[in-house]
């Protein structure tokens, strides 16, 4: 019948995958392993992982007004962290060999009601959860709502709000992080409010415009920092991180003109405050607000593409501000 259908899905994958560190010779002997403290050593690390997982959903519209969707997924994750040492004279040292194991687990279900033309809401509740080495049970329940905007042919908006929940890497750190911390601490999974407002409009001519601002408000948050005097690098958290940002986009492409092209630009701040935990490291403070755009909070890209019959030629540039100055 018309506005009835159903679909069901479902996919299995398998991810292998790894890191290789190896310091060169300029690299300085720095490490100290528990214990010893008259030798130093550079640190080699070789990570390989293999996930294996499977996503099933089923959605089914009973109306041009309702429809509903219900999905789950499933993946575990098995691995080595083998890390090796060499003195100043290359001569070896000690080597840690870790396995381990982990999984993620995740269940939704979620609803689109229509009931007038000029408006519909996506409504949604997803449960997480996350086992990952010397980590309690992390899980979660996250609600979503999305009330969308028909305003016309040339207009539409939404506004979103989410609670998110974001596992780190599932990983072997705590028997290299020993040897610089006697922290027990280790990494949670990073859990959000998010909030979103965007707006489109469609020109004349093939010539489309969008404008979005979004805020995340993020306890705990997550950056990341190097175990001790090496290059190895591990997730932790920041108790406060907030990140605020505002987008914008043009586009043009029609089907009777060779000529498209695009303009995006954004601007986003992204700050971190409180105590700094996890990684199995010493505890460190972020302060009242510490400035973490690592890199740039103005960034701009715009593209011109010609493309007649059979062939194409491609214009981008990309512009990105820096930071002015390091103050907070």
């Amino acid at each position: 019948q018309p506005d009835e259908e159903s679909n069901y899905f479902l996919g299995a994958y398998v991810r292998q995958g790894g890191l290789i560190y190896t310091p060169g010779a300029i690299n300085e002997p720095s490490f100290q392993f528990e214990g010893d403290t008259v030798n130093s050593y550079v640190i080699a690390e070789d990570r390989s992982f293999t996930t294996a997982g499977f996503r099933t959903t089923f959605d089914k519209r009973l109306s041009h007004q309702f429809m509903y969707k219900v999905g789950l997924n499933f993946s575990s994750t098995s691995g080595n962290e083998h890390f090796t040492s060499r003195d100043s004279l290359q001569n070896t040292g000690p080597t840690i060999n870790t396995d381990f194991a982990g999984s993620d687990f995740g269940i939704f279900a979620q609803t689109e009601w229509h009931p007038f033309e000029w408006t519909s809401f996506d409504l949604g509740v997803r449960y997480d959860q996350h086992i990952a080495p010397d980590l309690p049970l992390e899980k979660q329940v996250s609600p979503r709502i999305r009330w969308n905007f028909l305003l016309g042919e040339e207009n539409s908006a939404y506004l979103y709000y989410g609670r998110l929940f974001m596992p780190n890497n599932i990983e072997g750190l705590r028997t290299i992080a020993l040897n610089v911390s006697s922290s027990l601490t280790p990494t949670l999974p990073e859990r959000d409010n998010f909030y979103e407002a965007v707006y489109t409009h469609n020109f004349p001519n093939g010539l489309r415009g969008k404008l979005a601002g979004f805020y995340k408000d993020s306890r705990p948050g997550v950056d990341d920092q190097t175990v001790g005097n090496t290059a190895i690098k591990t997730p932790v958290n920041i108790e406060k991180v907030k990140v605020s940002g505002l987008e914008m986009s043009l586009s043009y492409s029609t089907t009777n003109n060779p000529v498209s092209g695009y303009l995006n630009a954004a601007l986003i701040h992204a700050y971190g405050s409180g105590a700094i935990t996890g990684g199995f490291l010493d505890v460190d403070n972020a302060g009242p607000a510490t400035d973490l755009d690592h890199d740039q909070r103005l960034s701009v890209v715009a593209g011109l593409n010609y493309q007649p019959v059979d062939w194409f030629v491609n214009l981008e540039g990309i512009y990105g501000s820096g930071l002015t100055n390091g103050n907070p």
